[in-house]
């Protein structure tokens, strides 16, 4: 049994995939960043592949994947070191419990400001 296919268009494939990833780069969160360049960098592709120079427009844009790469390292240190919300946090990290959560707006001292010497001993 052969399951039905549905023939999406690459410029439509690829207009919705970059829509959705800017919606996720407004997002808060460094996870919803790294998703949103992520998508970014699939409707480049997608639309890169249904050109007739296909070879050199995929060369051209494969770039794209650096910066989702470092912001999906980024995730994962966030994760790993928990403290680091602490340091690079721009709003108040209380209440986040997931990469994916969506933090309370609330004004943040400068980073530095609480403990000076707190990335030091993170990192040591």
């Amino acid at each position: 049994m052969k399951l039905p296919s549905i023939k999406i268009p690459a410029n439509t494939m690829g207009a919705m995939c970059a829509t959705a990833g800017v919606v996720l780069l407004m997002l808060p969160g460094i996870a919803w960043a790294a998703l949103g360049v992520e998508l970014m960098a699939l409707a480049f592709w997608v639309w890169s592949r249904a050109l007739d120079d296909r070879a050199e427009q995929m060369a051209r844009w494969a770039w794209l994947r650096r910066p989702a790469m470092a912001l999906w390292l980024a995730t994962a240190l966030f994760m790993a070191l928990p403290e680091l919300h602490q340091i690079f946090a721009p709003v108040s990290a209380t209440g986040l419990s997931t990469p994916f959560g969506i933090p309370s707006f609330v004004a943040a001292p400068l980073p530095m400001t609480r403990d000076p010497m707190v990335l030091l001993r993170t990192i040591a």
